[in-house]
């Protein structure tokens, strides 16, 4: 069984892939919105890039477009969906790399497990079938890392650990990808 056919539940709608309207979004405490008035249209099935100087709220942006922050003003729509009233099961169709993923030499799990975790989030990480395994080695086949399957994440160096996860972000075959600071 895939992943696809397990956990999405929502149909895929509209010709964007992310839209926003009028999106404003506060860090708690602050009285400046940390992005402000941000319209945007992503359509499906492209590649973006949004470019800017250190704290300029790209990746205020994407925790924004993710519901990992709420905004304060504005709707997020992903796949035609709102954020407000679909957000877990919207998701679930979604891959996040942060920019802050750096393990410490001494993160006991190993690079297929780390893998593992991105199908976990989906359901019990103790549960996973033959071909929840077959697509972990799939995906970290397509980041040249399926060698390093067996090592523990922490012995790798920085590179290889992005590698990782960006495999982890992968193996969900998500529709939506957001890579901050790839």
């Amino acid at each position: 069984m895939n992943l696809e056919g397990r956990s999405l539940r929502l149909e895929l709608r509209g010709a964007y892939a992310v839209e926003l309207i009028d999106v404003s979004t506060y860090y708690y405490g602050e009285k400046r919105p940390a992005i402000r008035d941000i319209s945007l249209k992503i359509p499906a099935n492209t590649l973006s890039l949004v470019a800017g100087p250190n704290g300029a709220g790209k990746t205020t942006l994407l925790e924004t477009i993710l519901g990992l922050l709420k905004p304060k003003r504005g709707t997020v729509k992903i796949f035609g969906h709102d954020m407000r009233r679909k957000a877990q099961l919207i998701r679930k169709m979604c891959s996040y790399l942060p920019q802050d993923f750096m393990k410490d030499s001494d993160e006991p799990f190993l690079v297929k497990d780390v893998v593992a975790m991105g199908i976990a989030s989906n359901r019990d990480f103790g549960k996973l079938e033959e071909e929840d395994w077959r697509m972990v080695y799939e995906a970290l086949e397509l980041v040249g890392m399926l060698k390093f399957s067996e090592r523990p994440i922490g012995k790798l160096s920085g590179g290889q650990q992005q590698k990782v996860m960006l495999a982890r972000a992968l193996v969900r075959k998500p529709k939506l990808l957001l890579l901050d600071e790839p």
